[in-house]
């Protein structure tokens, strides 16, 4: 964002405490030579920041980056907001109302005085008076009960002895005017030094500051399917994108767009190949490629078209476009569709080929081949989504209002040839999209919409749906809306005057390319009156004269409206006052809901649909609405590298599929035969090191340095192979040297997890024996850990718990450096990074025999806000605590086969009651154990339910096995695996494998008096939701290959 005419400070004679990082100072202050004031059109003298709490070390080099907003990104708004008012003084900082303070019920201090104290984003330590300081010290110091320190430096009063950088204090309560605000201990005290943490408020003689680190307070965010950008034509990353014009004028210009628009969904038939719409102009773009090799081009996106078309070669007749004209002779994917094509109307068939014609109502028009292509779609994940055979309009005579920007649509509604059906086997009929509301895609915002496709596209929490209904025109997404309340009153909608309700249904369009709400005039009439009498503000003029309703706003530019809800059919929709009002100019607001005639459809625009993630299920005949703050995105997803997968570093191409097969039963033998032991330890620890079922690949240290770990449920610590090696296996990627981080630190011998013995000059080793004798050894440190997100961006994650290993051997291979615990224990990553990711993470396997057959399919797995599990299909059941604080026990109460079932007991003589958490879920191993009586009467029930020719011996240590059909699988009764509160029913994949052509066998095996173990074969398929800090799991049937 440039912005002239700024007045600064010009300076020649320069020096102090300066230093080369900065070359001046940005004044945010409250003068009139602040930047903020002189911004004041630009931002309406909003502006915000978001500070991350920053420790006093060597953390403080992260690349995480605190955030600063101006404008109407910087509105704080929600339920957790508090506000106190800004107090003007003589200071050119600003200061804030009256304050107190109070750690947990005592409150401490104040006086009174409006404007007390001053808060300052440049001040690191909160000042405060010196009797109010020492009020405030003499009542943590009763509350504290932690060993007292000196801090050597003199500079902080009250510090205490810490063994893992934090100690166990209250919350202190802050009392401003109209505000109390909480402050957590991370913001109130900080680790100066190892073992050494003190209050980060001090006493001053002069004027009180609310310092930075006590701002550092919010949570700093985090960040699946087949996700694209969705590009608001007048946003800066459009090619439309002007930016001589002002906010403003964008919005008049869309204004004149809508009303364009609107005026052609009156017509009666619309057919898939001719139709009569309006190009609109595109008020959403997206960015495609076409043919092979692929063409990059933008697209107007639009759910009220069907066709989708672009401009081609040779051009009889072409309006200009930015991107090179796509030309099918030098793309080997291209076909034209014949005259026997069930969609070609034999009046538009010439030479065999089978030409279309699309003529808009403000008679524009394209006209060409009807053709067959590749569209290539670059997903939010950063991978390519290539769909081919799609029916597209090979545009050859094109003109009419289209600009240069574009090169054509793309079809989103839901007729036949629409996109949308199309690619109804990749997508199953499923789509959404998330909307920002446009006053900030207007005001020069780099925020994106996005539209998601497949089974990701349909969220289940917080969602209310209504029918889709189908009518006349095959294209457009027809809803039944039955009325609008304002407060408490409801207007009853109807198409017209004369129409009864019960035969009115589908009586609005749903329309992504519309801005306004068309309603019939009388409705509109009544609904205008209603919100006169129900608004108490100014009324003004529109100073266009395009909107008839309209207001002057408050300094928020918006205006007080009662409760707004419509009521669709099955779902009542509650807008927000920005869905049905927007800012025309400075101070005035207007309703965009307009009359749109007696004769024209009604239309619900995408106005009123910000904020909302709209999802379509065109299976289901249904569309659904979940409130969503659609600038936001939380949480990360990682690829789960399987690691006999082709992307593997694992990967051996000399062996067969089944070969793979037999040699990660072994693995799974092996493994499984280290989860009987009765305690382990978070840093001296007996596991299997199981050689890696999946791997992540993760980056380590400042400069960050790429490597693969073994990604494993049923470990704790997270370590790496480390320089100087004393004695190291050999691995492809460089070996992690700490001289060359500038972000890693050693582990003293205070913190917590440091067991005494393991102690060495004030620095912490540890040491993991595996059960085959491996071992890792070496230093307790901390680190940064950097994940390359499936959103194309990094995440990186300062102070993470990590064994550095100097001295490791045994079974482990070159492909990977070492392994990241997400088990459940102390030293878990997951644990450690509960903080962001709020205890949540989720992971999708796909099937073994894909992984195992060349496939380049990825497994992935998600941390935070994107692992939460929900929907219809969602069951949970609970994770008990046990024995060993890593593993994920659940409980198993038995298992059925068609409609027999086999209870289940860790032994035979167990109770139920008394059987709880009695089978371990983990990612690593192959199989599923079971004890060996349960197995002989599951194996017996299965022999007596299955009608197939039973093959002798075994089979990689597999006992039932049968010759399979030429599915290469076998007929079994429905099989449903009973957990407390959640019946799972399991696919015969997921108990069947095969073993080499022709057989398949059971993947359910005795596994002696070992614990058992739910294998990854039986969780393949399902999107499988750890939450830790609800204490479940929960599990989604879901086809992990389109994840």
């Amino acid at each position: 964002m440039v912005i002239p005419n700024i007045a600064f400070g010009y300076s020649h004679d320069n020096g102090g405490t300066f230093n080369n990082y900065r070359f001046g100072i940005i004044c945010l202050g409250g003068g009139k030579v602040s930047m903020i004031n002189q911004l004041d059109k630009e931002i309406n003298g909003k502006f915000s920041y978001c500070l991350i709490p920053i420790p006093f070390d060597s953390s403080i080099n992260s690349n995480i980056t605190s955030h600063i907003n101006f404008g109407s990104s910087a509105i704080v708004s929600g339920p957790n907001v508090v506000s106190t008012p800004l107090i003007k003084g003589n200071h050119l900082r600003t200061t804030i109302s009256t304050w107190k303070t109070s750690p947990s019920d005592n409150a401490s201090g104040g006086d009174g005085q409006a404007g007390n104290i001053i808060i300052d984003s440049g001040t690191t330590l909160t000042l405060l008076p010196n009797d109010f300081y020492s009020n405030l010290e003499s009542t943590l110091v009763n509350s504290i009960h932690t060993t007292r320190k000196d801090d050597p430096s003199g500079t902080f009063h009250l510090c205490y002895n810490s063994q893992n950088g934090t100690i166990d204090a209250p919350t202190i309560v802050t009392h401003f005017t109209n505000a109390a605000l909480e402050l957590l201990p991370s913001s109130t005290f900080a680790e100066i030094e190892q073992g050494l943490v003190c209050l980060t408020i001090v006493p001053v003689d002069e004027i009180a500051i609310f310092g930075n680190l006590t701002q550092g307070i919010s949570d700093s965010k985090s960040v699946n399917g087949f996700t694209l950008d969705l590009i608001h034509r007048d946003s800066p990353l459009s090619p439309y994108h002007d930016p001589s014009n002002t906010p403003f004028e964008r919005l008049q210009k869309a204004f004149h767009r809508s009303f364009s628009w609107a005026s052609f969904f009156g017509g009666k038939s619309v057919p898939s190949i001719q139709s009569t719409l309006t190009p609109n102009e595109g008020e959403f773009l997206m960015k495609i490629s076409i043919g092979t090799p692929p063409i990059d081009t933008f697209v107007i996106a639009d759910t009220g078209s069907d066709l989708t078309w672009t401009q081609c070669e040779p051009c009889d007749n072409c309006f200009k476009q930015l991107t090179p004209i796509f030309n099918p002779k030098n793309s080997s994917s291209y076909k034209t569709i014949g005259c026997h094509n069930k969609l070609c109307q034999s009046s538009r068939c010439n030479n065999n080929t089978c030409n279309y014609l699309v003529i808009y109502g403000d008679l524009s028009h394209t006209r060409g081949d009807l053709s067959s292509e590749t569209f290539r779609f670059t997903s939010s994940s950063g991978k390519n989504v290539s769909i081919p055979n799609i029916l597209f309009g090979c545009g050859h005579d094109n003109g009419g209002s289209f600009t240069n920007v574009t090169s054509g649509i793309i079809g989103l509604g839901d007729g036949n040839v629409s996109i949308v059906n199309q690619m109804h086997h990749e997508i199953k009929g499923k789509f959404s999209y998330c909307l920002i509301p446009l006053e900030l895609l207007l005001d020069s915002s780099n925020a994106t919409s996005h539209i998601n496709f497949g089974d990701n596209a349909i969220g289940s929490v917080r969602i209310i749906s209504t029918p889709v209904f189908k009518k006349e025109s095959p294209t457009f997404y027809y809803l039944n809306l039955k009325g609008i309340s304002i407060g408490n009153k409801t207007l009853e909608f109807k198409s017209s005057s004369i129409s009864q309700p019960d035969y009115d249904l589908g009586n609005i369009v749903i329309d992504s390319g519309t801005m306004l709400t068309y309603v019939p005039d009388g409705f509109y009439l009544n609904l205008e009156s209603l919100l006169m009498h129900s608004i108490n503000a100014t009324r003004k003029d529109d100073p266009f004269r395009r909107l008839d309703l309209c207001y002057e706003s408050n300094e928020n530019g918006t205006i007080d409206v009662p409760k707004i809800v419509a009521h669709f059919t099955n779902a009542d929709l509650e807008l927000s006052t920005s869905n049905i009002f927007t800012q025309v100019v400075e101070g005035i607001v207007c309703l965009t809901i307009v009359s749109g005639g007696s004769n024209q459809i009604s239309i619900l625009g995408n106005l009123a649909q910000a904020n909302f993630l709209i999802g379509y299920d065109l299976k289901a005949n249904k569309v659904s609405f979940k409130p969503t703050d659609c600038t936001n995105t939380n949480g990360f997803t990682l690829d789960l590298i399987h690691r006999d997968s082709l992307i593997s570093p694992y990967h051996d191409p000399s062996n067969t599929p089944f070969e793979r097969l037999q040699k990660a039963f072994h693995r799974s033998f092996s493994r499984a035969s280290f989860f009987g032991v009765k305690c382990v330890h978070s840093i001296k620890s007996t596991l299997t090191p199981n050689e890696g079922e999946f791997l992540m690949k993760i980056s380590i240290g400042t400069p960050p340095i790429d490597t693969f770990v073994i990604a494993d449920t049923g470990s704790d610590l997270t370590w790496t192979q480390c320089k100087p090696c004393v004695n190291c296996f050999k691995q492809l990627t460089p070996i992690f040297n700490p001289k060359n981080s500038s972000s890693y630190k050693t582990i003293g011998c205070h913190y917590k997890l440091c067991q005494g013995s393991l102690c060495n000059n004030n620095r912490c080793n540890y040491e993991v024996s595996y059960g085959d004798l491996s071992h890792t050894m070496g230093d307790l440190s901390i680190e940064t850990f950097t994940f390359a997100s499936s959103s194309g961006k990094h995440v990186s994650i300062p102070n993470i718990l990590f064994g550095c290993g100097h001295d490791n051997s045994g079974t482990f291979t070159n492909a990977t450096s070492g392994i990241i615990g997400l088990g459940g224990g102390n030293a878990s990553i997951v644990n450690q990074m509960h903080h962001g990711i709020k205890g949540k993470f989720s992971y999708c396997l796909i099937p073994l025999e894909l992984l195992l057959d060349s496939s380049n399919a990825t497994s992935h797995i998600n941390f935070g806000d994107n692992a939460v599990v929900s929907g219809p299909d969602v069951i949970s059941t609970p994770i008990y605590k046990k024995e060993s604080p890593i593993f994920y026990y659940l409980n198993l109460k038995g298992i059925s086969i068609g409609n027999k079932t086999v209870e289940f007991k860790s032994s035979p003589i167990s109770l139920p009651g008394y059987d709880r958490g009695n089978i371990i879920i983990d990612s690593g191993t192959t199989l599923t154990y079971v004890p060996d009586v349960f197995y002989l009467n599951l194996e017996s029930l299965l022999m007596r339910s299955i009608n197939a020719t039973r093959k002798d011996g075994t089979y990689g240590g597999l006992d039932l096995c049968y010759e399979s059909n030429e599915n290469g699988t076998i007929d079994v009764p429905k099989i449903v695996a009973h957990f407390t509160n959640a019946d799972l029913e399991l696919s015969t994949s997921n108990i069947f494998t095969q073993m080499e052509e022709g057989i398949v066998c059971l993947t359910i095996v005795p596994g002696g008096n070992q614990i058992s173990i739910l294998g990854n074969l039986a969780q393949a398929n399902f999107l499988i939701g750890f939450d830790l800090k609800a204490n479940k799991m929960s599990f989604k049937p879901t086809d992990c290959t389109k994840y």
